[in-house]
């Protein structure tokens, strides 16, 4: 007695056409008109055009993609969902006892395991692969070339040679608190850390600095005491290293560092508090703040060169493919940017899950993305 319905919802519009029916042809056994013989020409090889295409993913808002190895993974809480971009293939599904963000290289995942325990899977079978006994931190893996650089509970800093999973060195850093994932650049490993505090010592603001140790030995080099407080939405590079600090309420600056020795290289205060982390070319230095505004400086001096206007805030770092510069923002838009000029090309709708310190795997042709619904979407760099 029941009449059955089945409903839902959808976003953004529905194209309907008329297609007009085709006539069947009638055969010669209808007609006994026999068609004469054709020889049948091989078909010219036609160019294939890419095409945008999206798979599921996570079940909601995730971290961009990262490009490792030929994989796509994005992280979710406590899932690493790896795909192959050419097939669009599923590997098995990676389960994280932390939410931290992983290393990966080698075809392989680092993070901490149960115990903090340092556990390597490889992300095409999700079976473990061999890793030195060493508890590790969570979040705060990174790596360089073949070298892992891993702090650990103990407040050390060891340093590891991934193909034969040897520690190379172990360096004690007293008992400073780390940050952020140290990056290796100039010949010296970078870190963020900050020392405790006396009660009601008010210096320094948080007490976070930079220091870097050799990155042969593991021996203290030099450290940089920032002139406000750090954020963690710092860029490390060859050409410099470049932090963003607040030195009043309502006033952050962006201050480079020589990562040779620790010195300031320029600083410049922006107009209005950054809205992701920065993007660094070989020449560039590229944000977008929290006034829809899109400014490039240059890497060397922290001259303004231009300034554009996004449609909305950014939602994740700027990233480039050549002299191309894209960004994504809340109104729903990708844009492709003329670097070296600030001037708008084309344009695409879509909305991207927000990722504050990451952005989009890129390569010479497409940009891998990860939507508002946590779905893997692979754009061509033409934005078609």
């Amino acid at each position: 007695a029941q009449t059955p319905r089945m409903g839902g919802e959808i976003q953004y519009d529905i194209a309907l056409a008329k297609v007009k029916k085709k006539r069947r042809k009638r055969s010669s056994r209808t007609t006994g008109i026999k068609e004469p013989s054709r020889r049948t020409a091989s078909p010219r090889p036609s160019r294939q055009l890419a095409s945008p295409w999206r798979v599921s993913a996570a079940s909601g808002p995730a971290r961009q993609p990262v490009l490792s190895d030929g994989t796509l993974i994005v992280h979710e809480k406590y899932s690493l969902h790896v795909l192959d971009p050419e097939s669009r293939r599923r590997y098995p599904l990676i389960q994280t006892n932390y939410g931290g963000s992983p290393a990966f290289h080698g075809g392989a995942a680092h993070f901490p395991g149960p115990g903090r325990w340092l556990r390597s899977v490889d992300l095409r079978t999700g079976r473990p692969r061999r890793s030195p006994r060493l508890q590790v931190c969570d979040g705060l893996l990174g790596v360089c070339a073949d070298t892992l650089y891993a702090p650990a509970p103990d407040d050390c800093l060891h340093s590891i040679d991934l193909p034969s999973g040897e520690i190379r060195w172990s360096q004690a850093l007293g008992k400073q608190v780390i940050g952020c994932a140290p990056q290796a650049t100039a010949g010296n490993v970078i870190i963020m850390a900050e020392e405790p505090q006396p009660s009601g010592d008010a210096a320094n603001h948080s007490g976070w600095h930079l220091a870097a140790v050799l990155e042969a030995t593991g021996h203290p080099n030099w450290s940089y005491q920032p002139e406000g407080q750090l954020s963690r939405d710092w860029v490390v590079a060859d050409s410099g290293i470049y932090t963003i600090q607040r030195v009043a309420p309502s006033q952050q600056r962006i201050v480079a560092v020589d990562p040779t020795n620790g010195e300031p290289l320029w600083r410049f205060d922006v107009a209005a508090d950054l809205a992701a982390a920065p993007a660094v070319t070989s020449e560039l230095v590229i944000y977008g703040d929290v006034d829809n505004r899109l400014i490039a400086l240059d890497a060397k001096s922290g001259a303004q060169l231009w300034e554009g206007k996004t449609k909305g805030r950014v939602l994740t770092r700027p990233f480039a493919v050549g002299d191309t510069l894209f960004t994504a923002d809340r109104a729903a838009t990708v844009t492709a940017w003329k670097l070296s000029a600030g001037r708008k090309l084309r344009s695409c709708e879509i909305l991207l899950s927000p990722d504050q310190q990451g952005s989009p795997a890129v390569t010479k042709d497409w940009l891998y993305i990860t939507d508002s619904h946590g779905d893997i979407r692979a754009l061509p760099t033409s934005l078609r």
